[in-house]
């Protein structure tokens, strides 16, 4: 067994026990997304084991069942993300980006929320260089080079 075995091998097994778990969460967590979890499971212990073929194969695009296999399992865990996401009122936003529902407004994106920590920075500088301006100590807006 040579190093690419081994590493297809733990590989396998790190799957196979995420399926394990996911089929945990199913069972005792919410009803309405035990359907979720459960096919979850499935496309988990399904990708573990098409890394334990990948170890006799050599390659995970040789042969080519192999490859659809495997791309098979990556689109079902595209498809449980988006139901998973519906089924909890979270959707997505028009960047593409995953984002949930507040108020009936789609926030999180990451742009939003980079703008929205620049602003919080700018107000908290500014409200600091105000207490310092009244305390009477002289401190230049140009030591804080995060504004620029």
């Amino acid at each position: 067994m040579d190093l690419c075995d081994k590493y297809n091998l733990v590989e396998a097994v790190f799957w196979i026990l995420c399926g394990l778990g996911v089929v945990w969460s199913g069972v005792w967590g919410d009803v309405k997304y035990r359907l979720v979890f459960g096919l979850g499971a499935v496309l988990l212990i399904l990708f573990g084991v098409s890394d334990w073929v990948e170890m006799g194969t050599g390659a995970w695009w040789r042969p080519w069942w192999l490859l659809v296999w495997k791309g098979g399992c990556l689109a079902g865990f595209w498809v449980l993300i988006v139901w998973y996401r519906k089924l909890k009122g979270e959707g997505f936003n028009g960047d593409g980006l995953i984002g949930g529902k507040k108020g009936g407004k789609v926030y999180g994106t990451i742009s939003n929320l980079i703008s929205k920590r620049r602003k919080m920075l700018k107000i908290i500088i500014i409200c600091h260089l105000e207490h310092r301006r009244k305390l009477n100590l002289q401190l230049k807006l140009s030591d804080y080079r995060i504004l620029e």
